[in-house]
């Protein structure tokens, strides 16, 4: 999801255009940015909280060429989600499997390939309703 895919779905569920809900967004993302530069934390709760890692001067290597690169301490901006946020992600919801009662006539069942033999034997006399639980092979 884009800037603005976030402004079209936001304008879509509000009574606002796209150029004030434009204007929204991108307050909010600056806000955020000018705060975590002057080393502030920001939580918003319900969603998570944003904040800076310090990170240490160390050697690294070019992965190119294998030389040994000099990296300078450094700040890094670190994103950790609310507990809701995380149950709300991992919430497992399986779709529910759509299946109807149909008539098959023994003549348009194909089967090819399929080893052991006993396995054609399961397949439903002609005409028979085929229900969700029955089991074909």
């Amino acid at each position: 999801m884009t800037r603005s895919d976030i402004v079209d779905a936001v304008s879509i569920g509000s009574k606002l255009t796209k150029i004030e809900v434009k204007a929204i967004v991108d307050g909010v993302f600056s806000t955020i940015i000018e705060s975590l530069t002057q080393g502030k934390r920001i939580e918003i709760r319900g969603f998570g909280v944003y904040k800076t890692k310090s990170r240490k001067a160390r050697m690294a290597r070019n992965p190119k060429t294998g030389e040994p690169v000099q990296l300078v301490a450094r700040f890094t901006p670190v994103f950790v989600p609310s507990v809701q946020f995380r149950d709300k992600l991992n919430e497992v919801k399986a779709p529910e499997p759509v299946v109807e009662s149909v008539a098959v006539a023994e003549s348009e069942v194909v089967v090819e390939n399929i080893m052991p033999m006993d396995f054609v034997e399961a397949v439903p006399s002609s005409l028979q309703e085929v229900k969700p639980t029955d089991t074909l092979f």
